[in-house]
């Protein structure tokens, strides 16, 4: 039912789509919720009194409310606890860091394959960010 009271025409139920990858591997399509589209009279939208932040013009007057998983319900609730909210704290000291070991030193792509690779590669980014540092503040 829109704020005027008017009920849709039409409701389309939109089934949950799991992620979905090309032949490369790369992700072609993330996942998504389930959603229900609700369809409404756009000639009585055009006539409504509340069309002002209601109806924008179009062919089409629709209201998609998307229905969340159990994952996703018990993460809002998690963003909700103090405790989330001091690992937020943390976070905003330690992505400075990440950004520079990345942007600055090659941390952004891995050089060749293998566990063993990353940590070297890892190893001498923050190497080098220690050497920075000092060189720094010895002038």
């Amino acid at each position: 039912m829109c704020p005027a009271g008017e009920l849709a025409y039409y409701a389309y139920y939109q089934n949950p789509q799991p992620k979905k990858f090309d032949a490369n591997g790369k992700l072609k399509r993330s996942y998504k919720n389930a959603q229900i589209n609700y369809f409404f009279n756009v000639k009585k939208c055009q006539e409504c009194p509340l069309r002002e932040g209601c109806y924008k013009g179009g062919k089409y007057k629709t209201y998609t409310v998307t229905i969340l998983s159990d994952t996703h319900k018990e993460q809002i609730e998690f963003e909700k606890t103090p405790e989330f909210k001091q690992k937020m704290k943390k976070r905003k000291r330690i992505e400075p860091l990440n950004a520079h070991l990345k942007n600055d030193l090659g941390m952004k792509q891995n050089i060749s394959y293998g566990i063993e690779s990353m940590t070297m590669q890892t190893a001498v980014a923050i190497y080098m960010s220690n050497i920075q540092k000092i060189m720094k503040f010895k002038g």
